[in-house]
């Protein structure tokens, strides 16, 4: 099974008629960078395993593209909540890639945090010159490559047409409202189909969730402690079925308009570059085995396969935590890199703190950015975005 890791999927498809390559903030990748940009560890027996909607994580570097993590999935878990913290939830592409990252951002403030100097250099974080926090090194961007349009409002049909200045002027209706995935739907948040005092898995639509991360970064709370707001630069989807990503803009940029002057510091809503490019991983719609998602991040030596409907590790995963099947990506495992980082870090107030949730609403500005937010939302008339259950996060290291 090792063997089979080697096989690897290529990013070279990418035409210059489908690229730009004029450079700002907000450019898309150059052609340059992507060309012959390692995708993805996925091995062969496993690509036939799993339903191949997949993400992944890029970063520009001045050397080149550099992939540094990767997600596939498409499915919710069928427990509701894990008191634990030792259950995968969601394991959609898109959140399992982002939850790859963000071990992938652990690893290297791991890095800069050691006493070792070359392992400091090599970290992609340093002082901020605005903050006590880090951040990125100059230089480095994030990208976004979804094989499949986002679910959610990213899907809405292209015949809705919108006020080309703002969205606000637009009647909201169910296509363009905050959307939930519910046993496998996806519906509106306005829908009367839905009932919440049920015990079934409910996300926000993996559209909304990229929606909070262009305004709050995809590091999350707990990394808030440490870094600035990690943002995306430019999202590209590589979906042969899709002709136009009218409802990608409208849904990633277009709802939060105007949010940035009312973010505490460092954070902003960041318009990302959104394109259409060719697909390099096809969708795997006659598997049996519909269920099982990958994981990876740069500096792990192997995948992890998860059945996402249990929220663990598989029997014959090429990488497993321990006897329990816990995912590396689930939130106790989150929390054990947070405590190892804020150890080094020699952060006592964070060390002290035992509680997941409370170390989460420790992050102040954070906390405010997203309260913000979904204020927001709602008052365009957009939803309310689902809160989660009082007793999630409950749990300690």
């Amino acid at each position: 099974m090792a063997d089979a890791i080697e096989r690897v999927a290529w990013l070279s498809l990418f035409s210059n008629d489908r690229m730009g390559t004029n450079r700002d903030n907000n450019a898309p990748l150059p052609l340059a960078h992507f060309r012959h940009c390692r995708f993805a560890p996925l091995t062969e027996g496993w690509q036939e395993k799993q339903r191949a909607i997949s993400t992944g994580f890029l970063w520009d570097l001045a050397s080149g593209c550099e992939v540094v993590a990767l997600g596939t999935g498409n499915f919710n878990s069928k427990e509701c909540v894990s008191s634990n913290g030792r259950v995968v939830h969601d394991s959609h592409a898109v959140v399992t890639a982002r939850r790859s990252l963000m071990r992938y951002l652990y690893r290297h403030l791991l890095m800069y945090f050691s006493k070792n100097a070359n392992l400091t250099e090599k970290s992609v974080f340093t002082p901020s010159a605005n903050s006590s926090l880090l951040s990125l090194k100059s230089g480095i961007t994030l990208h976004l490559y979804v094989n499949q349009l986002p679910k959610g409002a990213a899907q809405i049909p292209t015949m809705l047409r919108l006020n080309p200045v703002s969205i606000t002027t637009l009647q909201v209706n169910s296509e363009i409202s905050l959307h939930l995935l519910v046993e496998g739907k996806v519906l509106s948040i306005f829908s009367s189909t839905f009932d919440n005092s049920a015990c079934e898995m409910v996300s926000m639509s993996t559209t909304d969730k990229i929606t909070q991360w262009q305004v709050l970064g995809y590091q999350g709370a707990l990394l808030s402690h440490f870094i600035e707001p990690v943002y995306v630069q430019s999202i590209l989807v590589g979906d042969s079925g899709c002709t136009e990503i009218r409802g990608m803009e409208m849904s990633v940029n277009q709802r939060v308009e105007g949010i940035t002057s009312q973010l505490p510091m460092f954070y902003c809503m960041m318009r990302p570059h959104i394109s259409l490019v060719p697909s390099v991983v096809t969708s795997n719609t006659g598997s049996s085995q519909l269920t099982y998602g990958i994981n990876w991040s740069d500096g792990d030596s192997s995948v992890e396969v998860v059945d996402s409907l249990e929220g663990k590790t598989i029997e014959e995963s090429p990488f497993k935590s321990g006897p329990a099947l816990a995912s590396r990506l689930c939130k106790a495992a989150m929390l054990h890199r947070f405590r190892l980082v804020a150890k080094e870090a020699q952060r006592q107030d964070l060390v002290t703190t035992s509680c997941y949730r409370e170390l989460k609403m420790m992050a102040k500005p954070y906390q405010e950015a997203k309260h913000v937010l979904r204020e927001y939302l709602c008052q365009q008339g957009f939803g309310s975005w689902l809160e989660k259950r009082p007793d999630n996060g409950n749990f300690t290291a």
